[in-house]
């Protein structure tokens, strides 16, 4: 027989009221916890419902409504349908595109939706898959209409230079691999650099009566000058004369005669190429004449001047004949080497 215990003391009375309270505050405050999680989850339960779509005859997978389309490039055609059944892409609803491209074929190379696109689960897509490409055949077109040509098959572009007298700047001379051959991922393209030039008047002559400095010639001054003084005799012309080693390809220059100088005579300028006659002009005051010889290969370059006159009734110290900026052409490094080998 259990024994009844009787609470006479108030104070512990109290105690046991205010225990009792306690808990089933905290009893409460469990239950209540409980039913809002069980709600809480039921709300993201139906955020997050899935729907169910047919990925082959005999098999179901599970894909949100709405997913971000994802990069595709580079896979196979049957890995990028694995991946677009993921988002709920499937059978007709791709399209297959084959496109001509760099590299190896049967790729994807390019597709639409974008990537990071927002996509429905059904929406029609666009895969392009490469299929073998063959280099085009850009020599003889500018870099920029190569390199368009070449991107737009998706092969990367290297670069070189060289220097062609033949060519315009800019212009390409070959293609590696060359036209016809299995398109790369990546080719490169030599195109033709800008030629370099120095003026005669930075060079040291073989042999010369003539000075540097400005000159006037049709009312315009001309810094870069050579200024003879010629006779009529033909025996002892004024003359400049220069080593170019082989290296550069053209000599140009305009012939006149200073605005300061006797105006009743012509001069008669002759240019020699190896000892060759290859040139001859003939200047009237007030005249002039530009010239453009190519020298490729050549080692010496000679300019003579005489008075076009008879040597009886010519014409004193009064004449003064002019190359006006001229120079030799060719490639930078040839050009380099000249004016090192002039001033060794």
């Amino acid at each position: 027989m259990r024994e009844r215990v009787h609470l006479t003391d108030p104070r512990l009375r109290r105690r046991l009221q205010v225990g009792a309270s306690l808990a089933v505050i905290v009893g409460l405050i469990a239950a209540g916890g409980s039913t809002g999680w069980w709600l809480r989850g039921r709300q993201i339960d139906k955020q997050l419902r899935p729907v169910v779509v047919n990925v082959a005859a005999g098999t179901a997978t599970t894909v949100p409504s709405d997913r971000p389309m994802p990069s595709l490039a580079g896979l196979s055609e049957g890995d990028a349908r694995a991946a677009l059944a993921f988002i709920g892409v499937t059978g007709s609803a791709v399209t297959v595109t084959p496109t001509a491209a760099a590299g190896p074929g049967g790729v994807v190379v390019g597709q639409d939706p974008p990537p990071g696109a927002t996509v429905k689960a059904g929406a029609a897509v666009t895969l392009k898959i490469s299929a073998p490409a063959t280099v085009p055949d850009v020599v003889g077109k500018t870099e920029t209409e190569a390199r368009a040509a070449l991107s737009a098959l998706g092969a990367r572009v290297q670069r070189k230079e060289t220097f062609d007298p033949n060519a315009a700047q800019g212009a390409v001379l070959a293609i590696e691999p060359a036209a016809g051959a299995p398109l790369t991922d990546e080719v490169t393209i030599t195109v033709a650099e800008a030629p370099s030039s120095v003026f005669l008047t930075e060079l040291k002559p073989v042999k010369t009566n003539c000075s540097t400095g400005t000159a006037t010639v049709k009312g315009s001054d001309v810094k870069s000058a050579l200024t003879c003084g010629p006779s009529a005799n033909a025996a002892s012309p004024a003359v400049v004369d220069y080593a170019v080693n082989g290296s550069v390809t053209r000599f140009d220059a305009t012939f006149g005669q200073s605005d300061r100088a006797e105006t009743r005579f012509s001069v008669q300028f002759q240019t020699f190429v190896d000892d060759q006659l290859v040139d001859t002009q003939t200047v009237a005051f007030g005249q002039t004449v530009d010239i453009s010889i190519p020298i490729s290969g050549a080692l010496r370059v000679r300019v003579e001047m005489v008075v076009a006159a008879d040597p009886k009734s010519c014409c004193g110290s009064g004449v003064r004949a002019v190359l006006a900026n001229a120079r030799f052409v060719g490639a930078p490094d040839a050009i380099d080497a000249l004016v090192a080998s002039t001033h060794a």
